[in-house]
């Protein structure tokens, strides 16, 4: 691991297509574009389950929700991706739900109408 501080738009990109996977341990987040850039660059997550990032990306194969603090289980998350076979890992990133999701989140207009849509769930 290499703490690569700012980097440009381009070298992330480049560094977080190739990553295995991407520790995201945020404490306060709601809907986050680090985890949805690294789930469309193929780079599995693993995050905090937090309230914001719960309701947006639980459920979804390529994202591991720990206990916010538990740091053993990040580990042990963290160790299972690595240790994935080829397939089992190339299953987790193509996944047909994933590749749903990102479709649905693919601009700010379509993730608008998928927010309106849940304000109207709680409103009715």
């Amino acid at each position: 691991m290499e703490y690569l501080g700012f980097v440009s738009q381009d070298k992330l990109i480049d560094v977080v297509s190739k990553a295995k996977v991407l520790v995201y341990p945020s404490h306060f987040d709601s809907f986050s574009l680090v985890i949805l850039e690294s789930l469309a660059l193929g780079t599995p997550v693993i995050a905090y389950k937090i309230p914001g990032v719960r309701s947006i990306y639980e459920g979804l194969n390529a994202v591991k929700l720990v206990k916010e603090g538990d740091l053993a289980q990040f580990r042990q998350e963290i160790r299972k991706i690595y240790d994935m076979p080829t397939k089992e890992y190339e299953d987790l990133i193509n996944d047909k739900k994933l590749w749903e999701f990102l479709y649905e989140h693919s601009s700010w207009e379509k993730v608008a109408l998928n927010e309106l849509e849940e304000l109207k769930k709680v409103v009715n």
